[in-house]
């Protein structure tokens, strides 16, 4: 289960993070600050890649990776084309999509059309309206998960997205495994 916050649990591997990746997490925490204030140099940049990767790559590949799996527990709302308004819970975030499932369950189809209407974390309701197309899915029944990916006509996503939602959740991951937070 997750946080209150939306963040991971330590069921999701974040309870008791071994030193170095604890010390890996303090360090992106640090760098993150730097680029937020416009302070992050090229050399701290190629750091903060590193870091992120050690952090988030399940394994390190010859070319670096553009966006990073962050493992959440969120609820919200999603409509299809049909516009049939549904619950869902959303499990991972990227900066190109997103995994998810429908509460209750329910099937979708490779190239489905589904819209994140809105998501909550901390308590908070963000609208968000996220366009996204259904490019994987898993499971069966109760089971069953779904990889979206960001129609390129969602301008929402550069914005309340990241700042509401994608962002916010980073960094309380970050300070989980740091230790700064339980």
């Amino acid at each position: 289960m997750a946080s209150k916050g939306g963040a991971p649990s330590e069921e999701q591997g974040t309870g008791s993070a071994p030193p170095d990746r604890a010390k890996a997490a303090a360090e992106l925490l640090r760098l993150e600050n730097k680029y937020r204030n416009g302070l992050l140099t090229e050399s701290e940049g190629e750091l903060w890649n590193e870091m992120a990767t050690r952090l988030f790559a399940e394994t390190r590949q010859g070319k670096r990776r553009k966006s990073f799996r962050l493992p959440c527990d969120l609820r919200g709302h999603a409509i299809t084309r049909d516009e049939d308004l549904f619950q869902c819970q959303v499990t991972e975030l990227s900066h190109l999509g997103m995994a998810f499932a429908a509460v209750p369950a329910r099937s979708f189809q490779l190239g489905d059309d589904v819209i994140i209407k809105d998501l909550v974390f901390d308590g908070d309701s963000t609208a968000l309206d996220l366009r996204c197309e259904v490019v994987t899915s898993g499971g069966v029944g109760r089971e069953a998960r779904y990889g979206l990916t960001f129609s390129e006509s969602s301008p929402s996503v550069s914005t309340r997205y990241f700042e509401r939602i994608y962002y916010p959740v980073y960094i309380r991951y970050l300070e989980i495994i740091a230790g700064r937070r339980s």
